[in-house]
């Protein structure tokens, strides 16, 4: 879940044997909904992590507060928290499954894992400004820090990507690696 201001967000899977929907939904403190929104094309394997990004401007537009959700079926979604009004949507190729780790925003890009590598989108209109493939990778998120964005894929340890997208390097291989890693300032 995540909280902002006098709200909290919460999202769900699709259950295995029922008939629910993944969905997200909104409720005040006292647990009101306030609003909700199922994705009926989406899958039981709904993780990725809610996104919720400042009203700001940029080279490609400006934006007002958003809640970016990435949902299994490749979708990615930018809603007003307020009242769950789409604001835009972009389709990635789902490949099995399709937004499952965390995303990132930067200056006015949202950065998305995708099932086969990464992409950054317009923070304003959700227009694709450029995609990198990194590999197959399955909750595996993306942070940002010191220049460069980092993912990790199921096959090997995390690519590092310049935040002018040009070409990505990988580490040495040395096994399995999912989460988004985590940057820190500290020595």
């Amino acid at each position: 879940p995540l909280f902002h201001g006098e709200q909290l967000f919460v999202r769900t899977s699709a259950s295995w044997g029922g008939h629910d929907l993944p969905s997200i939904a909104s409720f005040d403190l006292n647990g009101e909904l306030l609003w909700s929104f199922s994705n009926s094309n989406s899958t039981q394997h709904d993780m990725s992590p809610f996104l919720l990004v400042k009203s700001g401007s940029g080279a490609c537009g400006a934006w007002p507060w958003m809640l970016i959700t990435g949902w299994s079926d490749g979708t990615v979604e930018a809603r007003s928290p307020s009242d769950g009004r789409l604001l835009w949507s972009y389709h990635s190729e789902p490949i099995t499954w399709g937004i499952t780790g965390s995303m990132v925003a930067y200056e006015d890009q949202i950065i998305i894992p995708t099932r086969s590598g990464l992409s950054s989108l317009c923070a304003s209109t959700g227009a694709a400004q450029w995609e990198v493939e990194t590999g197959l990778g399955w909750s595996t998120g993306v942070s940002g820090g010191e220049g460069s964005f980092y993912r990790g894929v199921v096959s090997r340890m995390p690519w590092s990507l310049s935040y002018s997208a040009t070409v990505p390097s990988v580490a040495p291989d040395a096994g399995q690696f999912r989460p988004a890693p985590f940057l820190s300032t500290s020595p």
